[in-house]
Parts: structure tokens; C-alpha cells; sequence
């Protein structure tokens, strides 16, 4: 019917059908579906400068949510390192989509069936990477973006 599902193939010779992406949950460790799949994202670094310093104030996340998501890792890495406690947070989902829910039963979706986080992460340095991770058994996961909150702390100075 041109629904697309994922699948994968095992060292033993198997194809092992997962889903779709719009389907029902499912999680990892072939058949028995008794593992959480882990999801990581890392962007590149980002506000790069040899010398000028920034304070990075607050990463604000978007997410697609099919279903909650909670648990969620945020992690911050500059030339200074990571960040000594890794700020974790949920994300409210489950919403139906048109054409899909029940009417009288299920949650109707916001616009794109997207949910906002904001994640202090109080952190200085001249580039910020971040690094979202997230395992958590019967749950979707959905992103779509980031924005990284940063200001100048110090002038640049050339070289004599």
C-alpha cells in the first residue's frame, strides 16, 4: 500500500521489520522488543572565534511529539569541557494527528505537533557544541531543532 517501515538486517540471516515511523511504538533487541532504542544527536560546534569568549545562556529545543519523551539528556561541550551536571527534562506528546485519532477520545495535535523545552546551560567558552540523548523503553522520539542563547563577555583584542 506504499506505507514505508523500517527494517533491519542481523548477523544471523534474519530481516527484522520495526515499524513505520507514524506507526505504533516499538523497541530494539530483534523480537523480544525488550530494549530501548538509543537516540543521540550532536550538532557541529557552533559561535566559533579564536579569541572572543561567550556565555551560553539557555539551549531552547523543539520537538516532534508522537509520544512523551522523557528523560531527555541535554549536554553542552566547549573548549572548557561539559557541563558538570547534564540537565534531563520532559517532553509532554501523544497528540493524534487529523485522520488518524478518535474523535471524543484522543488529544488533538498543536500545529505540527510540535513541543518547545528550554534548558539553562550556564556555561562559557570561544564554541558550544550540544548533545541531546535520549533511550527510554515504548517511547517515540522526535526532533526538529535547537537554538543556542550566547553573549559577548569580552572584546576582542588584536595582536600588536
Amino acid at each position: 500500500d506504499g506505507e514505508p517501515f523500517l527494517f533491519h538486517l542481523s548477523d544471523d540471516g534474519y530481516v527484522y521489520q520495526h515499524g513505520n515511523p507514524g506507526g505504533t511504538k516499538w523497541d530494539d533487541n530483534l523480537v523480544a522488543g525488550t530494549q530501548p532504542i538509543s537516540h543521540a544527536i550532536r550538532g557541529t560546534p557552533m559561535g566559533y572565534d579564536v579569541a572572543l569568549e561567550k556565555y551560553f545562556d539557555r539551549v531552547r529545543v523543539t520537538h516532534r511529539a508522537p509520544s512523551t519523551m522523557t528523560d531527555i539528556s541535554l549536554d553542552l561541550i566547549t573548549p572548557n569541557g561539559r557541563l558538570s551536571t547534564t540537565p534531563n527534562y520532559t517532553i509532554a506528546g501523544g497528540l493524534s494527528l487529523w485522520g488518524s485519532a478518535v474523535w471524543g477520545t484522543d488529544r488533538w495535535s498543536v500545529a505540527g505537533g510540535e513541543r518547545k523545552a528550554v534548558v539553562g546551560v550556564d556555561s562559557v567558552g570561544r564554541w558550544a557544541q550540544i548533545e541531546i540523548t535520549h533511550s527510554q523503553a515504548g517511547e517515540q522520539f522526535g526532533f526538529l531543532g535547537w537554538r543556542l542563547d550566547a553573549y559577548p563577555m569580552t572584546e576582542e583584542v588584536d595582536a600588536a
